[in-house]
């Protein structure tokens, strides 16, 4: 039976350094302290087993000289004492790249459970990523369909497989997901059973990156969760597995915006899809409020969208959470107030404490034989002395003992100020996000009011020349109508037909560019990119003419800084009327 191993020697501490700083190891390894003056760890080496026996090898060690003969033997980063606990993984990466094996910090029973859990979830991430789980011998997996009933409590999920009940662990799964978006309750999800630990593996139902986000299409509104910003970028995370950089243009229109006053890393946002994959591209400038994202894929075979859909408004302190606020504040005050007796005292130190039997003085003594004169003076002299220097270092006792009361007690206080600090961030970094939703709202341009949609046409030429008339409706007030009346126009053989074969750009942003280029305010348009087209790619080529009328084509861009942008090719003709020719990519140069 697999049990907790307790390093007791400075042998086995040295061979405990060994064996991690060597890269033999098939398991990952565990080690947990305990804090200084303390019998037992404040983390539950016990919880810790019972989760991962199968899958890590745990250790004990008492806080004094074993765990600094283990810490000087481990690389600067990876030591391990004073009540924490840290988890190593297979290989050797635990000790070159400290990061992959966070310290987990426990100087009190509260942060002993949390750090218990987190020190679960290490070491099952860990076997994980070492494939141990799917590496757990055949007779101790069975294969089934199991019903989720519930979550107890993060990180875990509840099953009932063949009348019994089972758990699916986080870790085992996508470890960055919570599990109440990868699975729902009364759903069905199969996976591999672990009889001796009443595990679930559901890896096998995993949708794999490129399947779960197979049904999204250019032009749709999808949910998004930003993974990491910057001053002029961002990655967004379209699948927990798909990371896609976005830029500055691609979220608003003001080359001097930071994207970190308008994101934040775990915030959800909608954002369109300009490509598919492999190569996604993403836009955020140009998503209207009113438009609703498509759902986000499921991450299982008939699980729950992975991602939820941002909340409507900004967070606003519950009764229950300015309550929490006020007990810890009360708790911090009591805590740090002296006492007006005894200033540090703590239950804990006022149990009375053993007495050495040489000092106490109502002791019963064995009679004894006299010793001579002289060596009773000599004796009187150095129990004199040696009363003195008790009574020097009793003092020097007490005066440790106060400070170390006092020390417990500020530490006490500090925890609970922590705690009460953490649920004030979380509040704040809440109302941040909202805050910074809404900045990225106000940047977009125009309209907050849902348009109306196009009316459908027949006749593909009618509702393109609708779209465009309705666009200069829109964009040319009621007074400059006269003055910039919309011109009659062509459209070329090939035209409607590039309208529906080049997807990834709206009717409406199409008919936008057309009146800007019909009524000449495209040139005013930095965005749009306006140049003639030449023969070739050669700086110093002819422009391209049509010899049956000597028109001159022209590009306009419909989209900026995306793969394959899309263009917009038109020809002019001697007396100014408009021909458009195509819709095309970016790298499509025939006229």
């Amino acid at each position: 039976m697999v049990e907790v191993q307790r390093i007791v020697d400075d042998r086995g501490a040295v061979a405990l350094a060994d064996r991690l700083n060597g890269n033999s190891r098939t398991r990952p390894i565990v080690v947990i302290t305990t804090a200084a003056g303390k019998g037992e760890p404040y983390i539950d080496p016990e919880a810790v087993l019972c989760e991962v026996a199968d899958l890590a090898d745990i250790y004990l060690i008492a806080t004094g000289p074993h765990t600094w003969t283990f810490s000087g033997k481990m690389p600067e980063g990876t030591q391990v004492y004073g009540g924490a606990g840290r988890a190593y993984p297979v290989g050797h990466d635990g000790v070159t790249r400290p990061l992959l094996s966070p310290l987990r910090f426990a100087y009190n029973e509260q942060e002993g459970e949390r750090s218990t859990r987190a020190l679960i979830a290490d070491a099952l991430q860990m076997a994980a990523a070492s494939g141990l789980v799917q590496r757990s011998p055949v007779r101790r997996r069975a294969r089934g369909e199991a019903e989720v009933i519930g979550f107890p409590v993060p990180g875990r999920a509840l099953v009932k497989l063949d009348g019994q009940v089972a758990q699916v662990a986080q870790e085992l799964t996508l470890s960055s997901v919570p599990l109440e978006r990868i699975l729902a309750v009364g759903m069905r999800v199969l996976g591999y059973l672990d009889t001796d630990t009443r595990r679930l593996d559901i890896t096998e139902s995993l949708l794999p990156a490129d399947v779960a986000v197979r049904a999204y299409r250019v032009g749709d509104v999808v949910l998004t969760e930003v993974a990491s910003v910057h001053a002029d970028q961002a990655e967004l995370l379209l699948h927990p597995e798909i990371r896609i950089t976005v830029t500055r243009a691609d979220v608003t229109g003001n080359d001097l915006d930071d994207l970190r006053d308008l994101m934040t890393p775990g915030e959800v946002v909608p954002a369109r899809v300009q490509t598919e994959g492999p190569t996604w591209h993403l836009s955020l400038a140009d998503v209207d409020d009113h438009e609703t994202p498509v759902p986000a894929t499921a991450l299982v075979y008939g699980g729950p969208p992975w991602l939820p859909l941002a909340p409507p408004s900004g967070h606003v302190p519950s009764g229950d959470d300015q309550a929490a606020a006020e007990v810890a504040n009360a708790a911090v005050l009591a805590m740090a107030r002296p006492s007006p007796t005894t200033p540090s005292a703590t239950p804990e130190t006022l149990r009375p404490r053993p007495t050495p039997a040489i000092f106490d003085k109502q002791r019963q003594t064995k009679p004894a034989d006299r010793p001579p004169k002289q060596a009773t003076e000599s004796m009187t002299l150095t129990i004199d002395a040696l009363r003195g220097r008790v009574k020097s270092l009793e003092h020097q006792l007490d005066q440790v003992r106060d400070e170390l009361r006092a020390g417990t007690a500020e530490r006490a206080a500090l925890v609970l100020m922590r705690q009460e600090l953490e649920r004030q961030v979380a509040r704040l970094e809440h109302d941040l996000q909202f805050q910074r939703a809404q900045l990225r709202k106000a940047k977009k341009p125009t309209a907050t009011a849902a348009p109306q949609p196009l009316p459908e046409f027949a006749d593909r030429e009618q509702a393109f020349r609708y779209a465009v008339l309705t666009a200069w409706a829109k964009r040319t007030p009621a007074g400059e109508q006269p003055l910039l009346p919309l011109p009659e126009y062509d459209l070329g053989a090939h035209f409607l037909d590039s309208l529906t074969e080049i997807a990834g750009v709206r009717l409406e942003k199409v008919a936008d560019v057309a009146v800007e280029i019909l009524t000449g305010r495209v040139q005013n348009v930095a965005g749009r990119q306006v140049h003639q087209l030449r023969e070739s790619l050669s700086p110093g080529a002819p422009y391209v003419r049509r010899t049956a009328d000597d028109a001159t084509c022209w590009r306009a861009a419909l989209q900026v800084n995306s793969p394959q942008a899309r263009r917009i090719h038109y020809w002019i003709l001697p007396g100014g009327r408009v021909e458009f020719s195509r819709i095309t990519l970016h790298d499509d140069y025939r006229p």
